[in-house]
């Protein structure tokens, strides 16, 4: 772990690679190794590790929940589910199976089922914050308001620094015109972190919308100053003046 902390990458393999050699049910060995072969780009060989310690280790609910998200970065999604669902059956009361199903359900529209492993992994951990937002974003695309702003309230109840969940519940406020409450989690986004370009530039929108023409103008060119890439600040602020 120390030379993975001094990103000596090769040594950390070597060494995570002797750990399991010493003792082959040593499930923190092939987690680690796979791991750190992931970071790495190499999949195929994290694959390999990952599997032997499947087979030396059966009932490792987090190295199979590891092997599920190999196989979702490398986007063979039927292997996934079939190993976050191994997972959760080895253990029920893990949340991050549970909370990895709704993930890979929602990115193919199976929403009933997305929320329904949103719902389960609430039931294994109450203050997964992570659920309350992808909660509140499914609710927010079906416009289905009222549970997504309590979802997003939540998310930020119990991690207070979450700024995709600050800002999304800002948006809500914002396109059901509670313009004064959509200011006020756009300023505390940034107030969360100063470098959060989707609420500055949200804010500029917002201000765009109430014709306070000045502060419009500040939020587009600060966004465009604190990300020169970010295109729809360029064209947010080329509209604006259009409009002048």
């Amino acid at each position: 772990l120390c030379f993975e902390k001094r990103n000596d990458t090769l040594n950390a393999i070597k060494y995570y690679d002797a750990s399991i050699r010493s003792d082959s049910l040593y499930a923190a060995g092939y987690r680690d190794l796979g791991s750190i072969l992931k970071k790495s780009g190499k999949l195929d060989q994290a694959e390999k590790v990952y599997l032997a310690g499947t087979r030396k280790i059966p009932g490792n609910s987090d190295m199979l929940n590891d092997l599920g998200s190999l196989y979702f970065k490398m986007f063979r999604d039927s292997l996934a589910e079939k190993y976050y669902l191994l997972s959760a059956q080895k253990n029920p009361k893990s949340v991050y199976p549970l909370y990895n199903l709704g993930l890979l359900y929602n990115i193919y529209k199976k929403t009933d089922k997305a929320i329904s492993y949103y719902l389960k992994s609430l039931q294994a951990d109450s203050n997964y914050a992570y659920s309350y937002y992808n909660l509140g974003v499914i609710y927010y695309d079906s416009n289905k308001l009222i549970p997504a702003e309590k979802n997003l309230l939540k998310a930020i109840e119990k991690k207070p620094d979450y700024t995709d969940a600050i800002n999304q519940l800002a948006v809500l406020y914002d396109n059901s015109k509670k313009f004064k409450e959509a200011e006020y989690y756009y300023q505390l986004a940034l107030q969360k972190d100063s470098n959060y370009i989707y609420a500055r530039y949200n804010l500029g929108l917002l201000y765009k919308k109430q014709k306070k023409t000045e502060l419009a103008e500040k939020y587009f060119l600060e966004t465009i100053k604190k990300d020169s890439n970010y295109s729809k600040a360029y064209n947010g602020l080329a509209i604006f003046y259009e409009d002048q």
